[in-house]
C-alpha cells in the first residue's frame, strides 16, 4: 500500500516531468506532412480568405522570438510546443481510453477506483479547454485574422491560428501511440528513476516505442510513401470530437475514431496480455481489446529484437501474428506477422523474473508504424480541413453602374449616393449553413470597416451545395480595394464555425464621354471629360 505521503510526493514529481507521446521531433514531421497535404496547400484557398499562395506567407511566431514562420513551419513549431507547455499539468491531458466509462477517459494514475488521480482527457483539452491553443481558441482567431482592422493585429491572429492547429493535431498523433488509449503511463527521464524509489511504484517506464519511433525518423518518408496510398487523403468526420471516438448509441465504435481504434487494435508494455497462475493469458483489467485470442495461435521463435535506445538485449521470443482490420484504410486487412511476443528469457524491464511474460520488440512496432503513422496524417489532414469547413463564396451580380468621377483639370471627386447593388453569398459547403453575415471593406491602407448592420451582420439560412442569398448593399467605397464576407454559426450540427471570403474590388472604365456640352464633339483624353467607372468585385464592363 502507497501511503498518502508517498502518493502527494508522486504526485507533486509527477507533474514536473514530461509524459509525451510521439517525441517532438516524430510531431514535427507528421504535422508538415498533414498541412502539406491539407486545404492550406491550396494557394485559391488561402488568396479566399486574404492571405497569399501557399509558402509565401510568413506571419510572426507567437513566442519570445517573434521569429518569421511560413503556415507550414507555425503549425509543425505548434505540435511541437504542446509537449512543452508551461502549465505542468498539460502533460497529463494527452491520454484518451476509449475503454474506460465516459467521464473517466484522461489520464488515471494510481490505484484504481475512487483512490486514482484522474486527469482531464486529451479531447476536452484540445477542443474546450486549452485557454490558448484549442480548437475553441483557434477559431476565435480566425473570426479575428478576417475582421480585425489593422493588417498587423490580422497577421497576428492569422499565427496564433495556424500555430493552434499545430497544437491541436498533436493530440490527434497522440492518440495514434497505443499508451496515450491505453492509459499506459510511461516516462522516459532519470527523474522517474526518484519517483520509482520514493513511491516503491514502477514509475520509471521509458517508453520503447517512442523512443525507437524518433531514433528511426529517417525512416519515415519510406514508411509514408509506402502506406499512405492506402489512406484517404483527408479522413472526413462533421464532428471534431470523431476525431477521437465515434459516440454515438448504441455499442461503442472502435473502428473510426482515431483513439477508438488505436486502443482497440494494439497492446502496449504496460497493457499487454496477462498469464495467470493457471497458464490462462488474459487482457488487462478495464481493457478488453484487443482480445487475447490472438495469442492462442501458433507462435515462431526468434532472437528478440531490442536494438535501438536502450542498447542491445539478446534473448528468445515467441512472436504470434494477428490481423488486423482498418475500415478506412484500402485495402482494409493488415497481416502482422510479430504483433506480440512471449519472452523466453525474461529480459526487458524485469530481470530475474521467471514467470512467462508478453513484450513488444522493435520488430513488432516497425509492423505498427505501417498502419498508424499514415493513419495519424490522414487523421490530422482530415482535422484541418474539418476546421475550414465553413466554404462559402461571395460575389457581385450585375454590372450596374456604381459611380461618376468628373476630371476637370486633373481633380476627380466622385458622384454621391451611388446606387445600391445587388451581391450574392452562397454556400458552397456540403452541409446546410445557420448563423449570421457580416461585411467589411478594406481600403488601400489595409484597413477593414464594417458596413450594413453593425456587430451583428444579416441572418442566413442557406441549403448545402450551394443555396445562396442575395443582399442590396452600398457599393464599396472608391478606397476600397477588397471586400469581405464573414460568416459566423452553424455547419450541420456544429454551432461556434467561422468562414470568410475575400474578393478583391476591381476598378474598371467603361468608356470616356465628352462633356454634356459637348456630347458631338470628338472623345479624347483632357480636361472637362466625363468618366463612367464601375467598382465592382471581380466584374468587368461588357
Amino acid at each position: 500500500m502507497v501511503s498518502a505521503s508517498k502518493w502527494s510526493v508522486l504526485l507533486i514529481l509527477f507533474l514536473i516531468v514530461p509524459v509525451w507521446g510521439y517525441e517532438r521531433s516524430t510531431h514535427e514531421k507528421l504535422t508538415g506532412v498533414a498541412v502539406d497535404r491539407s486545404v492550406l496547400s491550396s494557394s485559391e484557398f488561402l488568396k479566399s480568405i486574404g492571405l497569399f499562395a501557399y509558402g509565401a506567407n510568413r506571419l510572426r511566431a507567437d513566442d519570445e522570438t517573434q521569429r518569421l514562420l511560413s503556415i507550414r513551419d507555425l503549425a509543425m513549431k505548434g505540435s511541437s510546443d504542446e509537449d512543452i507547455h508551461p502549465d505542468p499539468l498539460v502533460v497529463t491531458k494527452h491520454f484518451f481510453n476509449p475503454q474506460a466509462a465516459v467521464g473517466n477517459q484522461g489520464l488515471q494514475v494510481g490505484l484504481v477506483g475512487s483512490s486514482a488521480l484522474n486527469f482531464l482527457d486529451s479531447r476536452t483539452w484540445a477542443l474546450h479547454q486549452s485557454p490558448l491553443h484549442s480548437y475553441r481558441s483557434a477559431m476565435g482567431y480566425y473570426k479575428s485574422a478576417l475582421i480585425e482592422p489593422s493588417p498587423a493585429s490580422r497577421s497576428a491572429a492569422f499565427g496564433l491560428l495556424f500555430s493552434s492547429l499545430g497544437h491541436i493535431v498533436h493530440h490527434i498523433q497522440d492518440m495514434a501511440q497505443p499508451q496515450h488509449t491505453r492509459n499506459d503511463v510511461h516516462c522516459n527521464v532519470a527523474l522517474c528513476v526518484l519517483l520509482s524509489e520514493v513511491t516503491d511504484q514502477r514509475i520509471y517506464t521509458p517508453s520503447l516505442y517512442e523512443l525507437y519511433t524518433a531514433d528511426h525518423n529517417d525512416q519515415f518518408e519510406q514508411i509514408l510513401h509506402d502506406n499512405l496510398n492506402h489512406y484517404p487523403v483527408s479522413a472526413k468526420f462533421s464532428d471534431p470530437e470523431d476525431y477521437w471516438q465515434v459516440d454515438g448509441p448504441g455499442a461503442p465504435d472502435f473502428d473510426h475514431g482515431m483513439a477508438g481504434f488505436t486502443s482497440a487494435r494494439f497492446v502496449t508494455s504496460g497493457s499487454n496480455y496477462l498469464v495467470q497462475d493457471n497458464g490462462v493469458v488474459t487482457t488487462p483489467v478495464g481493457l478488453p481489446l484487443p482480445g487475447a485470442e490472438v495469442v492462442s495461435g501458433t507462435p515462431f521463435i526468434e532472437p528478440c529484437n531490442f536494438s535501438g535506445s536502450i542498447g542491445s538485449v539478446a534473448g528468445q521470443c515467441k512472436y504470434f501474428a494477428a490481423h488486423i482490420t482498418d475500415p478506412i484504410r484500402s485495402p482494409q486487412n493488415v497481416y502482422m506477422q510479430k504483433f506480440v511476443a512471449e519472452s523466453i528469457t525474461n529480459h526487458v524491464l524485469a530481470s530475474g523474473e521467471s514467470f512467462r511474460r508478453f513484450v513488444l520488440d522493435l520488430e513488432s512496432y516497425k509492423e505498427r508504424w505501417n498502419v498508424l503513422l499514415p493513419r495519424a496524417v490522414s487523421y490530422s489532414t482530415g482535422l484541418i480541413d474539418q476546421f475550414f469547413r465553413a466554404e462559402i463564396d461571395f460575389r457581385q451580380i450585375g454590372n450596374e453602374l456604381s459611380g461618376l468621377r468628373w476630371r476637370e483639370n486633373e481633380s476627380y471627386s466622385f458622384a454621391p449616393n451611388y446606387p445600391a447593388r445587388t451581391y450574392r453569398l452562397t454556400n458552397k459547403s456540403s452541409e446546410a449553413i445557420e448563423g449570421f453575415v457580416r461585411f467589411f471593406y478594406e481600403d488601400l491602407a489595409g484597413t477593414r470597416t464594417e458596413f450594413g448592420p453593425q456587430g451583428s451582420g444579416f441572418a442566413v439560412d442557406l441549403a448545402a451545395n450551394g443555396g445562396f442569398m442575395d443582399f442590396e448593399l452600398e457599393p464599396p467605397p472608391p478606397e476600397a480595394q477588397n471586400y469581405i464576407a464573414v460568416f459566423e454559426g452553424a455547419v450541420g450540427d456544429q454551432a461556434g464555425v467561422v468562414g470568410g471570403y475575400v474578393r478583391a474590388c476591381t476598378l474598371y472604365r467603361k468608356r470616356s464621354f465628352p462633356h454634356p456640352d459637348f456630347l458631338g464633339g470628338i472623345q479624347v483624353d483632357g480636361p472637362g471629360w466625363l468618366e463612367i467607372y464601375s467598382r465592382g468585385l471581380d466584374n468587368s464592363w461588357p
